[in-house]
């Protein structure tokens, strides 16, 4: 009887520690935020890349998911050509858009100093989506507003053109409209 209840106990720990890690690989707009903050906090720049930032492989997913789900109106967009065609005329802009992204975490950091942010003590507060827009299915686009304070002033910033990507949650293309609240 006590074997079956270990094993009982060592299932359910099994079957909550899967769930927990399956929703914390997810990036919704609150981790996202508080991942940047953290990275800025850290002076970690591959920490955003990593986690926060639109990559190569993403922008492939919402290629292949907005055709697959985004119905005639996407399907018209692409002219005939097909996804790899259409994904690699995009190509450039892609790269261009990845690498404004990292330049804008480090203006942030430069514009933070100038303002008077102790980066090493600030503390996360929050982050929400704006202008939640629906792209296909559940491929959606928004800004994610991020609050943080840095001993007593608050200050946020946005994150800018954010997709959440099934399968893989929330990316964005960089930091926007970095201010110190009034």
């Amino acid at each position: 009887m006590k074997l079956i209840k270990i094993n009982m106990t060592i299932i359910a720990l099994l079957a909550l520690f899967s769930c927990s890690q399956q929703q914390n690989s997810m990036n919704t707009p609150e981790r996202v935020g508080e991942l940047t903050v953290k990275s800025l906090m850290n002076d970690n720049i591959a920490s955003f890349i990593e986690n926060v930032m639109l990559r190569e492989g993403d922008f492939k997913a919402v290629f292949k998911y907005a055709y697959e789900h985004g119905g005639e109106k996407f399907k018209r967009k692409l002219k005939g050509k097909t996804v790899e065609e259409a994904f690699k005329e995009e190509e450039e802009s892609m790269k261009r858009t990845m690498e404004s992204g990292r330049e804008s975490w480090s203006k942030t950091r430069y514009k933070g100093v100038e303002k008077g942010v102790d980066w090493k003590n600030i503390k996360y507060k929050s982050a929400a989506p704006t202008q939640l827009r629906e792209i296909a299915g559940d491929l959606k686009r928004a800004d994610i507003l991020v609050s943080f304070s840095s001993g007593t002033d608050n200050f946020f910033f946005k994150l800018d053109d954010c997709l959440s990507i099934p399968d893989i949650g929330w990316r964005c293309e960089g930091i926007r409209n970095f201010k110190k609240s009034e």
